[in-house]
């Protein structure tokens, strides 16, 4: 990336452009892709049916979520990842798990990995260690993805077969090896 700092449509066109292999990353177009999904967090205004994976939890203001209910993202992916499955340490809070997946977008040495995810377009993955933030039922790494064409991010997690989530992948290609 050249001049200033970029904008959003200018890091989302190089994602696609690094993805396609039309060139390879410099390290400041590594940086911008890292701070461009620090910054970008859950959907502030997209609400989705609960599943069967939240149905039976109970949200902070007490109430029980009912199957079908209307979630807004952020709290869908923390019950599924923190109360549900158990990936981060007990009694963390929806943002405190919010914050770690800045975190980890923000560190220096984590894998980034851009890919096509059908049927939805260009993504990021910023992948790194877990670290103190495995919970009970959780797993070595950590994973938050970003979505080009919304520009936020699509889901935190720890997946359970470490880095082969990658294999499922389309168009896959690794800017950065996580370490």
């Amino acid at each position: 990336m050249t001049g200033s700092q970029p904008n959003r449509a200018e890091i989302d066109r190089l994602i696609v452009e690094l993805g396609l292999g039309i060139r390879d990353p410099s390290g400041q177009d590594l940086e911008a892709i890292r701070l461009q999904v620090r910054n970008a967090g859950f959907d502030p205004h997209t609400m989705y049916p609960a599943d069967r994976r939240v149905a039976g939890l109970q949200r902070a203001n007490a109430q029980i979520i009912r199957l079908g209910d209307q979630i807004p993202t952020a709290e869908l992916h923390y019950l599924r990842h923190v109360v549900r499955q158990q990936e981060w340490p007990a009694r963390t809070t929806q943002a405190q798990y919010e914050r770690s997946l800045r975190n980890l977008a923000g560190r220096l040495r984590v894998g980034i990995l851009v890919s096509m995810v059908p049927p939805f377009d260009w993504h990021v993955a910023i992948v790194g260690r877990t670290g103190m933030l495995r919970g009970r039922l959780g797993f070595d790494w950590l994973v938050v993805e970003y979505r080009v064409n919304t520009g936020y991010w699509t889901t935190g997690y720890q997946p359970v077969r470490g880095l082969r989530f990658a294999n499922a992948r389309r168009r896959r290609r690794w800017l950065r090896l996580p370490t």
